[in-house]
């Protein structure tokens, strides 16, 4: 099935979105991407649909089947057909209809929660939800060297002090290999989810030029690599990784800040540090990282994000299943960020 249409709203695939000639690949997130729902689908079963209204406004979302189940995942917030975010007030009308039109059509039983970066203004009617951020820069608002001065003088002053010390950066796919031995580092410090290394090469390989794979190194040991896929809408800051011992001090500032002008030049409209939480932080893990985005001069977007069931007592039957089988192998049911923070 390529399309389902109802009077309002209509989902449809990536390639017949972008049909529209007013609908331009580069000024939209990389998530509307044909190569992107191609690779999306491939690797973890899950299909992008993009949701339309009569005035061109459109939402991307995922959709996939667990077990008896089908759950849909909001990829970012609503945006107009040129490709920017929508009022308060029209974003709030165009997800409820968005809502509305899930159960019409008996798409989805449930819709989870959000990318940690898509923080929507407000939470729709009988959402459950919880105050999300994203630190970010407007790369429109300002030049390079306006963007530097924003910096807070420690991150200059390690920015220069990697510079001085030699540190060195490449991108391209060739560093690949680096930054995920990297990357499997940070995820054992942390106790995150770890892909496995060809989920990266599958990303580079469909993203092509819509992807950056970055890393530092000095003498000649990889001490910071990121990656981060981007159009003209943003950049994102997906996945970034560090050695367990800091080699030199300010290597991943640098990267980032190098990283930063490279995308001003490129015309991209905004990087997006992606995800911060709200409230006092003092004395855990978000801390220093939040402190760590904040001090390159970004701004704070806040918001909620939230899920919701459509279908309430399927999907309890299926938690409550997936319970027992967690249950019998001594494990936990895994909790998203709005359950953490409830």
């Amino acid at each position: 099935m390529n399309r389902t249409a109802k009077p309002g709203m209509e989902f449809v695939k990536s390639p017949e979105f972008f049909k529209n000639e007013k609908n331009d690949e580069i000024q939209f997130p990389y998530f509307y991407g044909t190569n992107f729902s191609i690779f999306s689908f491939a690797t973890e079963g899950k299909a992008v649909w993009i949701a339309v209204d009569l005035e061109g406004n459109s939402l991307a979302f995922r959709r996939w089947q667990n077990k008896f189940i089908s759950i849909v995942q909001p990829l970012y917030p609503p945006l107009s057909p040129e490709g920017r975010r929508l009022s308060n007030s029209l974003e709030s009308n165009f997800t409820e209809g968005f809502i509305e039109e899930l159960g019409k059509q008996n798409f989805s039983h449930r819709i989870c929660q959000a990318e940690n970066f898509a923080i929507f203004s407000s939470a729709p009617n009988k959402a459950k939800y919880a105050p999300f951020g994203t630190y970010y820069l407007d790369l429109e608002a300002a030049d390079e060297s306006e963007l530097f001065s924003k910096l807070h003088p420690k991150h200059r002053n390690v920015i220069r002090n990697a510079e001085k010390s030699g540190v060195q950066l490449l991108y391209g796919p060739e560093v690949l290999g680096d930054f995920y031995e990297l990357y499997q580092a940070t995820t054992r410090r942390s106790g995150m989810f770890c892909w496995k290394f060809d989920y990266f090469e599958k990303l580079i390989s469909a993203l092509g030029d819509n992807i950056l794979c970055g890393a530092a190194y000095f003498e000649g040991k990889a001490c910071g690599a990121l990656v981060m896929p981007f159009t003209k809408f943003a950049a994102f800051y997906l996945y970034g990784a560090t050695p367990d011992e800091r080699e030199v001090n300010g290597a991943m500032n640098f990267l980032h800040w190098k990283t930063i002008e490279m995308m001003k030049r490129n015309g991209v409209a905004r990087y997006d540090f992606v995800g911060a939480r709200l409230g006092n932080l003092e004395g855990t893990p978000y801390q220093g990282i939040q402190m760590f985005k904040m001090r390159f001069g970004a701004s704070l977007e806040s918001g909620v994000l939230w899920k919701l069931d459509l279908k309430p007592k399927i999907c309890s039957l299926f938690d409550n299943m997936a319970k027992v089988k967690l249950k019998l192998k001594g494990m936990h049911p895994p909790k998203d960020i709005i359950d953490q923070l409830s």
